[in-house]
């Protein structure tokens, strides 16, 4: 008596006489010969079929149930591996279950949220199951995605202010350099002006570019020359 609005479609069996035709009110998609219901394109709620033959009229009270709402969606379809956990809002029926195809994606069932920094890189789609009389399943795209390598070297920790300027090798190119008042640096090549240095150590930062950016530090050491003054 009760039937999904995605479900197959329903054929009634007639018991009685055969070779009659069936009527309902407006809004249930009805086959008057075969008395067929056409769910997905009836509008959910209860009806009365007669079944009208030479012999005379018979009633059956039909409900369509609307299919359950499973919209839901996170702030964001792409994560960095270093990005704060998201957890979706659904805006659909409440209190249902999440999934995620392919494996990889870790991701709490009742609640979505998902563990970024233990996921694997790759792209997923996460299906929200509804619990509601007439379950379906709701998909969000997520992609996850490695963060840059920000590791760089130069080729001394320590330099002499009359030395050769040094230039560091970054793991990732494109980023900037940065450091505290004092020592003269190139913020694009990371290059260090020795001479226009003020001696001290000095901790110098790398931040890569891009969508995934990332950071490390090295330290590095700026000495006096020596004074070799004599008489």
């Amino acid at each position: 008596a009760s039937y999904c609005h995605a479900s197959s479609d329903p054929t009634p069996t007639i018991t009685g006489t055969s070779g009659g035709t069936f009527s309902s009110s407006a809004g249930l998609s009805l086959n008057t010969t075969t008395g067929e219901i056409d769910l997905s394109a009836s509008t959910p709620g209860t009806y009365t079929v007669t079944y009208t033959s030479a012999t005379g009229s018979t009633t059956d009270n039909v409900t369509i149930v609307a299919t359950d709402d499973a919209s839901f969606s996170y702030p964001k379809s792409s994560y960095c591996l270093n990005e704060t956990d998201p957890t979706p809002t659904v805006t659909g029926l409440a209190g249902g279950t999440f999934a995620t195809n392919p494996a990889g994606l870790v991701i709490n069932g009742t609640t979505g949220q998902i563990d970024v920094s233990a996921s694997a890189i790759g792209t997923y789609s996460v299906g929200y199951i509804t619990n509601g009389p007439c379950p379906t399943v709701g998909t969000f795209s997520i992609s996850i995605t490695n963060v840059s390598d920000a590791s760089f070297s130069y080729g001394n920790s320590a330099y002499c202010q009359n030395g050769n300027n040094p230039t560091p090798t970054p793991a990732t190119s494109g980023g900037n350099y940065s450091s505290t008042s004092g020592l003269s640096i190139n913020g694009s090549s990371g290059l260090i002006n020795l001479s226009a240095s003020t001696a001290g150590t000095y901790t110098i930062t790398y931040t890569t570019s891009g969508a995934c950016t990332n950071s490390s530090t090295q330290s590095v050491t700026i000495n006096t020359v020596d004074n070799a003054s004599f008489n």
